[in-house]
């Protein structure tokens, strides 16, 4: 993996769970444990980029959709209107206070 990085603020970003919910059925856990590569073709640079690019695009647009690049030529697309939808729901069914960790506010 370290091989992958170029940049000295780079991060590689793992997928590390998907939280099951209507707005991602049909995503595979298969996706668990890989690389987060790219947000709408853009590489991502480290954590905070990635949250920086999903906001940027999620605040744009009405109904956008992010489309994640995964290691291997893989890709998840999702709904930002159901994903704003859902994510009260989806933290309160997995005990979770806060959809970030406080730096990435």
């Amino acid at each position: 993996l370290r091989s992958r990085l170029q940049e000295l603020n780079q991060q590689i970003v793992i997928i590390n769970q998907i939280l099951v919910d209507d707005v991602n059925h049909g995503i595979s856990s298969d996706f668990t444990n890989s690389v987060l590569e790219t947000v709408n073709g853009i590489k991502i640079q480290n954590i905070t980029h990635l949250a920086e690019l999903i906001d940027k695009i999620s605040n744009n647009e009405d109904d956008c959709y992010i489309r994640f690049g995964i290691e291997n030529n893989r890709f998840i697309v999702i709904s930002c209107k159901r994903a704003k939808q859902s994510e009260a729901r989806i933290l309160k069914q997995n005990s979770i206070a806060q959809p970030r960790s406080e730096h990435l506010r």
